[in-house]
């Protein structure tokens, strides 16, 4: 997660593209609200690699201590549509 501002986020998203179009708020934390932006659309190419998901785990398992191996995995399998946390080496 990182701290920008809003106008730092919209840059960002123009980058990005007109493929991210949607912005998904995610919640909050600190007081501040989480979002993001993506696309609805899921293509098997666009499939995180084994190595992101790792980061993915790693970052799960610092910021939410109290979460088990299986629930990182179970959480990430429910995201990704595909059993790739479980492959991942990270947990």
């Amino acid at each position: 997660m990182y701290l920008i501002t809003k106008d730092q986020f919209n840059q960002i998203k123009q980058l990005e593209g007109s493929k991210y179009q949607n912005k998904v708020r995610l919640g909050a934390y600190d007081g501040r609200e989480i979002v993001t932006f993506t696309d609805y659309e899921i293509n098997e190419e666009n499939l995180p690699s084994e190595r992101y998901v790792e980061i993915i785990q790693k970052g799960l398992r610092e910021t939410y201590k109290s979460l088990s191996k299986k629930e990182i995995i179970e959480y990430l399998d429910c995201r990704i549509n595909k059993n790739i946390a479980d492959k991942a080496e990270s947990i």
